[in-house]
């Protein structure tokens, strides 16, 4: 069991949960299995994640907030304002960062969860639609992140709290960003924030270091589709997975996992050796969750508990900036 003054075991799940687990393990899995990955099992998977995006491209949005079209490190952009009296110029920015593995996933299929964190953090939340496969690999979509934030930090200046949070693939550039802040000597961001991160890729290790049950995705798929992540012109800077620059990293870290989904080993032994350093991190293990379930925050109770514990986390964060300037002013 992972060590408690870092990680919290949440309860078991609710009806709704287990529903959609199996649900998913029924029907989805069996699809990730059988679907082709040769150059049209792709295309496909490309084009339906465009049809998708460009339905939700106008869907989901709340009355609540202001949604506002944007480029960021040349990135198309959607900033998330929630309807709240506080001045916008003394919340908190989150750059979020789509997961879907590098091949899909966008500004509409993630504007919920963007939703959720603008509203119960009261955060400005700005979502990149950074380059993915075909149109680069994971080196190409690194440097359009990196390009974002620092085009962040020209803008939002030095006394605004600034946090990077992300799911899945979107969790592997946040930590990218920890990376690559460190080793630019950029400002460091306030908080990374990461819904099942991707922390590896060589996903070979996940055979021998598999969990349970993982209800959608197979081990054996996601080996197949690593040499698609490394092609490109573009490469991968600093090291290929975030799970080796722990010595760098130095934000304070938060992380939501499902204690069966397939990146749980390396969630724990990431964390663990960022506690041992001395770096703030938190950890919530959810049972039998889906693999970035924080991304359902409409569809399952579980992923509103996750999202209300990322807002703790914010702000404690924002808390302890103020404390910290405070004193040093003294």
């Amino acid at each position: 069991m992972e060590p408690s003054e870092y990680t919290v075991h949440h309860g078991p799940p609710s009806l709704r949960s287990r529903i959609t687990w199996w649900c998913t393990w029924l029907f989805v899995r069996p699809l990730f299995l059988l679907w082709p990955l040769g150059v049209l099992g792709f295309s496909l998977i490309i084009a339906l994640s465009a049809r998708v995006e460009r339905r939700l491209a106008t869907h989901g949005k709340s009355s609540r907030c202001i949604y506002t079209n944007a480029k960021l490190g040349g990135c198309p952009a959607e900033w998330v304002t929630s309807r709240i009296p506080e001045p916008t110029d003394q919340r908190p920015i989150i750059l979020y960062l789509h997961g879907g593995g590098f091949y899909f996933g966008g500004l509409g299929s993630h504007r919920p969860i963007c939703t959720a964190l603008a509203q119960v953090a009261q955060a400005e939340v700005v979502s990149i639609a950074y380059r993915q496969l075909p149109d680069g690999g994971v080196g190409t979509s690194i440097a359009d992140v990196i390009a974002a934030y620092e085009e962040l930090l020209t803008t939002a200046g030095a006394e605004r709290p600034l946090f990077v949070a992300g799911d899945s693939a979107g969790g592997y550039l946040t930590m990218k960003v920890g990376e690559l802040a460190a080793a630019r000597n950029l400002r460091r961001p306030d908080g990374l924030l990461g819904f099942s991160p991707l922390l590896s890729l060589f996903p070979e290790r996940y055979h021998a270091a598999r969990p349970a049950r993982d209800a959608y995705l197979p081990a054996r798929r996601v080996v197949r589709v690593r040499k698609h992540w490394l092609s490109g012109d573009v490469d991968v800077e600093g090291v290929l997975s975030p799970l080796h620059a722990v010595d760098v990293i130095t934000s304070p870290v938060f992380i939501t996992v499902a204690l069966n989904e397939l990146l749980a080993a390396d969630i724990h032994e990431f964390a663990a050796a960022l506690h041992r350093r001395g770096v703030h991190t938190e950890v919530h293990a959810w049972p039998r969750q889906l693999h970035a379930f924080p991304a359902m925050v409409y569809v399952i109770p579980e992923a509103a508990d996750a999202i209300a514990e990322a807002a703790e986390f914010i702000q404690s964060a924002v808390d302890q900036k103020r404390y910290n300037r405070q004193h040093h002013n003294e």
